[in-house]
This record gives C-alpha cells, structure tokens and sequence, in this order.
C-alpha cells in the first residue's frame, strides 16, 4: 500500500512541477520519499523542483541520494552537473557532465552544457569539441542555452 501510495503522490508531484508549482511538488515528493525512501527517482524529481525554486544546495543533496541508490543514473549526474554550474562552480559541473557522459555516451544535453562551462573557465578547444559533438548528437540544440 506505501509502495502504491508512494507512486501516486510522485505522480501529483509529476503534474505540479509540469504546471510550475515547484512547492506543491516538492511537498508531494516528500510524501513519496516517507513512504519509499529507496526510490532514486523521488529524489531526483525533489531535486529538480528545489533546482527550479533556486535551492541549488538542497537539489545536489537530492541529486547525491539519487546517485547513491542508483550510481548509473546519468540524468542525476547531469541534472548536479546543472546545480553546480547554477552555483559557478564550474570544475565541479564539468566533472558531473563527464560522468553524465560517460554512463551515456549519447547525452547531447551533458555535452553542451560541458562546452559551456569550458568556455566559461577559458579552455576554448574543449568547448568546442564539446558542441560540435553535441550538435552531431542531436543538430536542435545549436541555437539553445537553457536546461
């Protein structure tokens, strides 16, 4: 029954962070997370939300817990890569890409991202193989920059 209860408050919270009710969601997810603790995508989706309110710290600690109970999860590593970009720590978010990368070799987004951050810390080779690689990956991102 927690299990199934645990679901559906993830699923509302689903549904707030779509529709931009950051708080609502993370509330939700909360619920989620008191009935299965174990669910890596719970805390991902937490993380996300507090991302989108601006709580950088509490969304890479949720991150982190993801990553614990699913060290594979190379959206997790992206979406902390993101935190820490958020924060301007830059040597950090591209270590988070590379591992983004690493577990999913396809990931444009995590490229790119990368390449931006290597811009930023003034190593121009590498961002631009970044982007060219994400380009090849996937040619809609060569005019975007948001995440």
């Amino acid at each position: 029954m927690d299990r199934k209860m645990a679901e559906l408050y993830a699923r509302r919270a689903a549904i707030h962070y779509n529709r931009g009710d950051y708080v609502n969601a993370i509330d939700d997810f909360n619920k989620a997370i008191e009935r299965q603790s174990t669910n890596p995508k719970f805390y991902y989706g937490r993380g996300a939300a507090y991302h989108k309110t601006g709580d950088y710290d509490r969304s890479i600690l949720d991150f982190n817990q993801a990553i614990n109970l699913k060290p594979n999860f190379a959206e997790a590593y992206y979406a902390r890569a993101n935190g820490y970009y958020a924060i301007d720590n830059y040597a950090r978010a591209i270590a988070e890409y590379s591992k983004a990368v690493a577990l999913r070799p396809d990931f444009a987004e995590a490229y790119l991202w990368r390449g931006y951050s290597y811009t930023i810390i003034g190593n121009y080779a590498k961002a631009i193989a970044d982007r060219e690689k994400a380009m090849k990956l996937k040619p809609k991102l060569a005019d975007t920059r948001e995440h």
